[in-house]
C-alpha cells in the first residue's frame, strides 16, 4: 500500500462509539435486506430506513460517518458495499453512480 494511502487512513482517530455504531450500522443494515419483502420499493425503502436510522442516532452526520468508513483500516473487506450505497443515493454526499459502481465491483 503506498504510503499517502496509509497515511490517509491513519488520520481518522475512530472512538470506541463509532467503530461500535459502524457494526450496529452493518447488521441492522444487513437484517432490513434480509427482512425485506416489498423488493419493488426495495430502494427507496433501505435509503429511507438508512435516512432515518442516521437521523436518530444521536444525530449522527451522514458525512461523517461515510468519511470514517472510507478510512477505516477494514474498509474494502466491511464497509465497500455500504460505501458504494452512501454514493449510489447521495448519502452524506453528492449522488455519483461511478464510485458507487467502483465500490460494487471491489472484491
Amino acid at each position: 500500500m503506498p504510503p499517502s494511502v496509509m497515511n490517509k487512513i491513519t488520520d481518522i482517530n475512530i472512538s470506541v462509539s463509532d467503530e461500535n455504531f459502524l457494526k450496529n450500522l452493518i447488521i441492522r443494515f444487513r437484517n432490513n435486506i434480509i427482512k425485506m419483502d416489498d423488493f419493488g420499493n426495495f430502494e427507496n425503502i433501505l435509503t429511507n430506513w438508512m435516512n432515518s436510522f442516521l437521523e436518530n442516532s444521536n444525530d449522527k452526520d451522514p458525512k461523517k460517518i461515510l468519511k470514517i468508513m472510507k478510512n477505516h483500516k477494514e474498509n474494502k473487506s466491511w464497509f465497500t458495499s455500504l460505501i458504494g450505497y452512501f454514493y449510489q443515493f447521495g448519502i452524506g454526499c453528492n449522488l455519483n453512480r461511478e464510485k458507487a459502481l467502483d465500490c460494487y465491483l471491489i472484491i
